[in-house]
């Protein structure tokens, strides 16, 4: 069976009206970028850059839209609550915390994902309408069973990012069946669209999502716009200069 996978540009001849505005697409360019810089300057202080396991595309699209008191569990090579790079952007000395308020949970431990489920819980008691994005690897999700189940029972208020590689075949049944998105995990575009949509429903109860961040290596991938598709960040250059919103500006 072939699934079909979220990508923001479709074919020419097709027109979709724009569904994100210009401000947000520019937001979500320069965050990228920022991040991306904040990397670079980790490799000059640490010497070897260990690449980031989401990439920049989801990890910025992912989360460009929390709230206040909403939170993320990350994987110990991210690096998202420091999107800034100032400390300007950081509410206090907390660095655990973003400007706009959300809030980056301990990352490492083995039990990252019950650990959320635990905070996403917390908030349907209290009748909150915040969310939990748990960003995790595909051994994780399958050695988290209870707490997904737990998450799905109750219809908690988590969006789950798992990282998939082409490399990577799934045999035999998943543990859980939770509503499940791929996207191609350079499209920093569709990744925000379907982040947006999951997190949307979170909010209002009706549950968990599980979005899979793809490395499309489909042959209409390979064949469309290459050498963007190999950098997230030219990749969203050329969607911003195709919705006629680029600027220099921007890059400056």
């Amino acid at each position: 069976m072939t699934h079909l996978i979220a990508t923001s540009v479709s074919r020419p001849e097709e027109h979709h009206p724009p569904i994100i505005s210009a401000e947000k697409l520019k937001q979500l360019y320069t965050l990228m970028v920022r991040l991306s810089s904040c990397e670079q300057k980790r490799k000059g202080a640490r010497g070897k850059r260990r690449a980031l396991y989401f990439g920049v595309a989801c990890e910025v699209a992912a989360v460009i839209d929390l709230r206040s008191g909403d939170a993320v569990a990350t994987l110990a090579s991210q690096h998202i609550g420091q999107l800034a790079c100032d400390e300007s952007s950081i509410n206090g000395t907390d660095e655990k915390t973003t400007a706009t308020g959300w809030s980056v949970l301990e990352d490492g431990s083995r039990e990252r994902l019950a650990i959320a489920a635990g905070v996403a819980l917390a908030y349907r008691i209290q009748h909150q309408d915040n969310v939990v994005i748990a960003f995790a690897s595909l051994r994780e999700i399958a050695r988290a069973v209870d707490s997904v189940r737990l998450a799905q029972q109750q219809s908690l208020p988590i969006i789950y990012l798992e990282k998939v590689g082409t490399n990577v075949r799934k045999s035999g049944p998943t543990p859980h069946h939770l509503p499940t998105i791929p996207v191609d995990h350079g499209d920093g575009v569709a990744v925000y669209r379907v982040a947006h949509e999951a997190i949307d429903k979170a909010r209002r109860g009706a549950g968990p999502t599980l979005i899979q961040c793809i490395e499309n290596d489909s042959h209409e991938a390979r064949n469309r716009l290459k050498s963007q598709r190999a950098d997230p960040i030219a990749y969203m250059e050329h969607y911003l200069r195709k919705q006629n919103i680029w600027s220099d500006e921007l890059r400056r």
